[in-house]
């Protein structure tokens, strides 16, 4: 049961962090941040559907993943998330 929550506790902070999550329009390669737009939100499907399919260690690593990939981003200036999922990341 430990698995099954930690996976649940990830995806509920991964759901808060997709909703606010949006590319920055100024970024000096928006065609590149795209592309890591698309791997975030494969992973972030990635994760629920997991999670669906009662593979809770798969969609436990998926959602870290996506989170990693979002993590990156921000430091890297790509992405933007919202004030109240800010304190969820290492920037």
């Amino acid at each position: 049961m430990e698995l099954e929550e930690a996976a649940k506790r990830e995806i509920t902070k991964m759901r808060r962090v997709m909703e606010s999550l949006s590319v920055v329009i100024e970024s000096k390669s928006y065609r590149e941040s795209n592309e890591m737009k698309k791997l975030v939100d494969a992973y972030w499907t990635d994760s629920l559907h997991f999670l669906e399919r009662k593979m809770f260690l798969e969609a436990f690593e998926a959602a870290v993943i996506c989170w990693a990939y979002v993590d990156a981003g921000l430091h890297i200036g790509i992405f933007e998330v919202s004030e109240d999922v800010r304190n969820l990341f290492t920037v």
